[in-house]
């Protein structure tokens, strides 16, 4: 833990730091921590006033298949993502081969975009595919403009995850100060999300999700915050994608949805 922490928990009961780490041990979950680069001088798309000035633009340069956010996205049928803003896609296998060896490993191409008129309420805000074989000679053409300004490639790589909220406030053994009130409680490497432009693949999830209620049966797959590199963000909110609990352990994706939460 943090030397502040460690000194709050010890000047109550020495040795008190120590007992907590290995109570928090057995919650500690491995993920992987997702962030982003661009690729391109200029972004993919101006704003009024930049295209009025005649700004530059760059256009898609990653490939079909890679882990990205902007671009060009990976579909296999024209209505793909008909009607959608492309966000990003990211390659599963890719991404999950950071994980330890006994760890989860998931295949296939998990593809995210905005639903430019939602009309089914919080769950209909963002769209998710997942494409379980990809393949080069099955891409075609998808007529989805990029959602975030920038063309980003995706970089990989091992993170942990703590819970958060009423699970670890039944775990801190204080009744003050919470672990809420420290500037920098996580250690290093722990809840990098809670940072900004930090991204997670199999972290923990939310307590709870606007407009869903059948929370329990589900596990988090993604967690997308803001990303300022690849121009785009919910406000106060994070994007959620999460499967049924018992179709992730297999690496079944088809029933992957996107939800919102407060951040």
């Amino acid at each position: 833990m943090p030397d502040p922490v460690r000194a709050d928990l010890d000047a109550h009961r020495r040795g008190l730091a120590d007992e907590f780490e290995q109570t928090l041990a057995p919650h500690a979950r491995p993920c992987v921590a997702i962030t982003s680069r661009r690729v391109a001088p200029h972004p993919l798309r101006r704003g009024l006033i930049g295209r009025a000035l005649r700004r530059p633009t760059s256009p898609p340069v990653l490939d079909v298949l890679a882990s990205k956010f902007g671009g060009t996205p990976y579909a296999e049928t024209p209505g793909d993502w008909h009607d959608h803003g492309f966000l990003g896609q990211i390659d599963l296998a890719e991404a999950t081969a950071v994980l330890p060896p006994d760890h989860l490993r998931l295949t296939g191409i998990l593809g995210i975009a905005v639903n430019r008129e939602p009309r089914g309420g919080p769950t209909d805000l963002v769209r998710v595919r997942w494409f379980p074989q990809p393949a080069i000679e099955r891409a075609v053409p998808a007529p989805a403009s990029a959602d975030g300004a920038w063309e980003a490639r995706l970089d990989f790589r091992l993170a942990w995850s703590l819970p958060q909220d009423d699970i670890l406030d039944a775990l801190w053994p204080l009744a003050e100060p919470r672990w809420f009130e420290y500037e920098r409680f996580f250690p290093a490497g722990y809840n990098d999300d809670g940072d900004g432009d930090v991204h997670t693949l199999l972290g923990n999830g939310p307590d709870e999700v606007h407009g869903f209620d059948d929370l329990a049966a589900y596990a988090c797959l993604l967690r997308l915050p803001f990303d300022n590199t690849a121009g785009f963000h919910w406000g106060s909110n994070c994007v959620y994608v999460i499967v049924p609990r018992d179709e992730i352990a297999r690496g079944d994706l088809h029933r992957a949805v996107a939800v919102v939460a407060n951040a």
